[in-house]
């Protein structure tokens, strides 16, 4: 995600993978089982790179999500119950 590259997850819809990926607007999530889905986005991704342009969501929510100083910040705050 922080490389900012539209990632395509095998993972269950629904799950936080998912939402993650959705939210960020960084990738997209393909059932683990279906593999014909799987290759399908995969060729697309390559062959229609335009069309997921807009999947570039990624490095933005990673600064803002899960960056060193993000996650020091939260860590701190659990610790001392200061949960605002």
């Amino acid at each position: 995600m922080a490389c900012n590259t539209p990632i395509i997850a095998s993972f269950d819809k629904n799950s936080e993978m998912d939402h993650v990926l959705s939210k960020s607007k960084s990738g997209v999530c393909v059932e683990p089982e279906n593999l014909d889905l799987l290759k399908k986005m995969i060729l697309d991704l390559k062959n229609k790179k335009e069309k997921y342009c807009q999947l570039n969501g990624g490095r933005e929510y990673v600064t803002a999500n899960a960056s060193k100083d993000n996650c020091v910040s939260e860590y701190i705050s659990i610790l001392t119950g200061d949960q605002s």
